[in-house]
């Protein structure tokens, strides 16, 4: 039951928004009635929280699993990690379209709660940043630099994803090209 409600109030927030996604709305969808809802939750927020909290523990270990499943030189490995990372988002649109939504079009910085998402991106960007180091293929001052250009990209892409409604990995490739060749042309 749960599950189904959990499904409903994602479904509502994405379409919706938040401020529009009444206890009253996610029952209609879940097809119950709305004093069911409050048999497993205190209210609307404690819906949205268990949301979250579902969502982020089934994404956050994806994330490294992707990380792990990447092979080859440091440029291939990070191609591989963000197309598989905005692929695993594709997956999951509407959680991040309610994401996006939940915290202001800022889905990076999180919102409600604690943010194992974000954790295991920052570790799989550092992992394969230090790679890139050890395969002297970029200088150690810039990791962090090219970390935060790097969440910021992916956070960029998907906002403009979610606004022309297109998969979110389509750009992963150009995105490690840019980053690590520039976009001057030669």
């Amino acid at each position: 039951m749960t599950t189904a409600i959990l499904d409903a109030a994602e479904a509502e927030v994405a379409e919706r928004g938040l401020a529009e996604a009444s206890m009253a709305s996610i029952a209609a969808r879940a097809g119950v009635a709305v004093g069911t809802l409050y048999n497993y939750f205190p209210d609307r927020d404690g819906v949205i929280d268990e949301l979250f909290r579902v969502r982020r523990g089934a994404i956050s270990p994806r994330i490294r699993e992707i990380l792990d499943a990447t092979s080859g030189g440091f440029e291939a490995r990070l191609e591989q990690f963000l197309c598989g990372l905005l692929g695993l988002f594709d997956e999951h649109q509407a959680f991040v379209r309610v994401v996006m939504e939940a915290s202001g079009g800022d889905g990076l910085r999180g919102a409600r709660g604690p943010r194992p998402v974000m954790t295991q991106l920052k570790a799989g960007l550092e992992t394969l940043l230090k790679a890139g180091v050890d395969e002297g293929v970029i200088a150690a001052a810039d990791v962090d630099l090219l970390g935060r250009l790097l969440a910021a990209s992916i956070r960029g892409v998907v906002l403009h994803a979610l606004e022309v409604g297109q998969p979110f990995a389509t750009d992963a490739p150009r995105i490690v090209r840019i980053l690590l060749d520039g976009a001057r042309r030669r």
